[in-house]
């Protein structure tokens, strides 16, 4: 465990790594609920999850897997699906509420939340108005990728008089400074293809009794994951975020593949 500034980041020992961690294992543990069902182990084990991920302090890795609990719970619910989402919202909200009593360290989430710093984004809109500015200046192919950093040092930018090496906080506006208009499509494109592609896999396979629907249920909740969070993070301008996004590239691909030998009939 280390204390960095107040927040508790665990093992990662980087906050936001941690709280990444946190939202994977969520994944995980999300897709064994909805495919498998309920049992008390696993809701204590999300309700932990949540406690450690909320120790972290990140907001928005903290409302992602909150909305995703809601929407996985309106879209992947077998039965009753508007009765599970208010029942498992109350029950987060209940459990929440009594660790946020019984653990200091629950608190800080909620404490960076509604704090009133007049600063909301932290910052981040210095570093997007640079983006744009690169934007502007070559907005079909851009400066180049990994360019961002250099270009906002040049222009006399210093974080507590240091070089800035921490990319620009949102990867569709860093992508539209370094490869333009063309490169933030193919991301968008890519992560389309495989928000629709992995749903669409998972409900061809979620009657099987094997770990399949788990593992294409867990992949929607990782790729959801990396497109919002590139809304406030730099999924993939981080390699042990990148490497989330190849698992669920490769899981695609792998259940796209089955598909084709099955329609061959042929089994794998």
């Amino acid at each position: 465990m280390v204390n960095t500034g107040g927040a508790i980041s665990g093992l990662a020992y980087e906050k936001g790594y941690a709280a990444f961690l946190c939202n994977m294992g969520l994944g995980v543990l999300f897709a064994k609920f909805f495919v498998r069902g309920f049992t008390l182990a696993r809701l204590f084990q999300i309700i932990g999850v949540f406690a450690a991920l909320m120790m972290t302090g990140k907001r928005t890795l903290f409302l992602i897997p909150v909305m995703g609990l809601i929407v996985f719970a309106l879209f992947f619910s077998k039965k009753h699906k508007i009765s599970i989402a208010l029942g498992l919202s109350f029950v987060l909200v209940v459990s929440l509420t009594i660790a946020d009593s019984l653990i200091p360290q629950v608190s800080l989430v909620f404490d960076r939340l509604f704090a009133d710093n007049g600063d909301p984004l932290s910052g981040r809109q210095v570093f997007w108005t640079y983006a744009m500015q690169m934007f502007e200046a070559s907005p079909l192919i851009g400066r180049g990728f990994l360019s961002f950093n250099a270009y906002i040092n040049a222009q006399g930018f210093r974080y507590y008089g240091l070089l800035w090496s921490y990319q620009a906080h949102n990867v569709y506006l860093q992508l539209l400074a370094e490869l333009g208009i063309a490169g933030f499509l193919l991301f968008v494109a890519l992560l389309a293809t495989l928000t629709f592609g992995l749903v669409r896999s998972f409900l061809s396979w979620k009657d099987s009794q094997g770990l399949e629907p788990v593992i294409l249920l867990t992949a929607v909740y990782w790729i959801i994951l990396i497109a919002v969070y590139s809304l406030t993070g730099n999924t993939i301008y981080y390699s042990c975020q990148l490497v989330v996004l190849g698992i669920c590239i490769a899981i695609y691909q792998t259940f796209k593949f089955k598909k084709a030998l099955q329609k061959n009939g042929t089994t794998c």
